[in-house]
């Protein structure tokens, strides 16, 4: 398979040269000298800004701890020198085979090493239970849709999951299924998902709304996140829609994958509307129909911007993405109907009466023009959200006392 795992990373390298950089890396063959105290891996950006506050905890409860975070994307990897910089050592995970299992573990050397989601990969928890490396799974979550997937081969995934030391599972939903497919009982443990608890800077409200006035003014914004391919199209029709009612609104859009920028700012344009784009903004003398964020690592900011959000992956069988963050900065949030990914998070949401899910875009239309004539509607579903995130808060504190008790801190 390696072939063609080399092929499909050139081919993504035309949208993001990222990908044709470090492919020793996916070999195994990383510059990080062991022994590393412990080795926290994270796909991409989310998971990242999710790891940030645990880090940072392990290194104030242990200063002297030598931690190296691996990441499998280009834009995690961006956002790991980022937001961690010179806190950690960073490589990527290399592709799970054995032999580049094998040279990373040798390299590295690692005592424990924490996985973020649900990152199943066989020779990788193979070579770890092999070199005596003690792993635990944080913030798992398992959807219907791949428990019943995984139940097909559970005689494969018995073993694996035996093999893993410890599982800190996001929701009771979450443990049951994952225990339906061979997790052992006694090493699972809820602790919630600590992702509400990544922390948000308090000057986030002041930049952003600095942002809001260089962009907008008083005009209202609703802002699309983490879009996917094919959802564009949708929003922006439904865009063209809503602002015959809010002939002022702005659309601030921010696609889930840097690669993308140039193609969904070329669909903006075919569509007939001005745009301006985030990196070139200084250059721009239009009065913008769409504000493009072709940057990274502003999502929070750009939320905390807006009136109104609706976060992507959902309109498209993508499996949604996190809602909370809109919600963590008060701001009414709507999402798909595809948020299969996210089933238990995006039902706190609608219990608590943060968000909104709508099936298409006519009820997408519908909502948008509901909240932005509303203000007191979205006073109270932002108020709501927030709430919502203190009500759920701690799975942090849990995991990091499950991992002191464990012995992998």
């Amino acid at each position: 398979m390696l072939p063609i795992a080399f092929c499909l990373q050139f081919i993504k390298g035309f949208r993001n040269r990222g990908y044709w950089a470090r492919w020793g890396e996916r070999l195994g063959v990383v510059s990080i000298e062991g022994p590393v105290d412990c080795w926290i891996h994270a796909v991409s950006v989310g998971e990242v800004r999710a790891v940030v506050p645990l880090v940072r905890s392990i290194l104030g409860e242990r200063p002297e701890c030598r931690i190296c975070v691996t990441t499998t994307t280009p834009t995690g990897s961006a956002t790991v020198h980022q937001l961690l910089g010179d806190l950690v050592e960073h490589c990527y995970l290399p592709y799970d085979t054995g032999v580049g299992v094998r040279q990373f573990l040798a390299r590295v050397r690692p005592k424990t090493g924490l996985i973020i989601e649900t990152e199943i990969w066989p020779n990788l928890i193979h070579e770890c239970r092999k070199n005596n490396v003690h792993l635990a799974y944080i913030n798992v979550r398992l959807s219907e849709r791949s428990r019943n997937r995984y139940s097909r081969l559970r005689s494969l995934f018995t073993p694996l999951l035996g093999a893993i030391d410890l599982l800190l599972i996001q929701s009771e939903a979450d443990a049951k299924r994952i225990i339906s497919i061979g997790a052992p009982a006694d090493k699972s443990f809820v602790t919630g998902s600590i992702k509400i608890d990544a922390a948000i800077p308090p000057s986030t409200s002041e930049a952003a709304q600095d942002i809001r006035r260089k962009i907008a003014g008083d005009r209202p914004v609703w802002i699309c996140g983490s879009t996917r391919e094919g959802e564009e199209q949708v929003l922006l029709r439904a865009f063209q829609r809503v602002r015959k009612l809010h002939p002022e609104l702005l659309l601030l859009l921010v696609p889930r994958h840097p690669e993308r920028f140039d193609s969904v700012a070329r669909l903006c344009k075919r569509s007939g509307l001005k745009l301006t784009r985030r990196s070139r903004a200084e250059e721009s003398k239009v009065k913008p129909d769409v504000y493009l964020a072709d940057t990274m690592g502003e999502l929070s900011l750009l939320y905390a911007a807006a009136d109104v959000a609706f976060v992507g992956g959902s309109l498209v069988e993508s499996g949604g993405q996190n809602v909370l963050e809109p919600c963590a900065l008060g701001v009414p949030v709507c999402f798909g109907p595809h948020m299969f990914n996210f089933t238990e998070i995006s039902r706190w949401v609608l219990d608590a009466g943060a968000g909104f899910q709508v099936k298409d875009e006519d009820q997408l239309v519908v909502m948008i023009d509901r909240l932005l004539s509303n203000p007191n509607l979205r006073h109270d579903s932002g108020q709501r959200g927030k709430q919502l995130m203190l009500d759920h808060s701690g799975a942090l504190n849990k995991a990091f006392q499950l991992l002191k008790d464990k012995g992998f801190i």
